[in-house]
């Protein structure tokens, strides 16, 4: 059985999950009743929990990304954040 975690605000994971939930919000934004966008589904959990458990072969690593400009040029540049 594989452990399936929700990381909270306060852990140290939770920022890795930042690229992940703005990637989310543009690909897979829930809306409440009102139409406003209020989320982003199941996403970055699962996407976290395969990262953890080496389940994903990823082009870059979290600390490659929040120290590479060009990356996040780009990822603003194609308005994925």
């Amino acid at each position: 059985m594989i452990d399936y975690y929700i990381p909270a605000h306060e852990d140290d994971d939770y920022e890795i999950l930042d690229y992940v939930r703005k990637l989310a919000d543009k690909i897979n934004p829930e809306f409440n009743e009102e139409g406003e966008q209020c989320g982003h589904g199941g996403w970055p959990v699962d996407f976290y929990n395969r990262m953890v458990h080496g389940r994903l072969k990823l082009p870059f690593t979290h600390e490659v990304y929040v120290d590479d400009h060009n990356i996040i040029g780009t990822l603003k540049g194609i308005n994925l954040i």
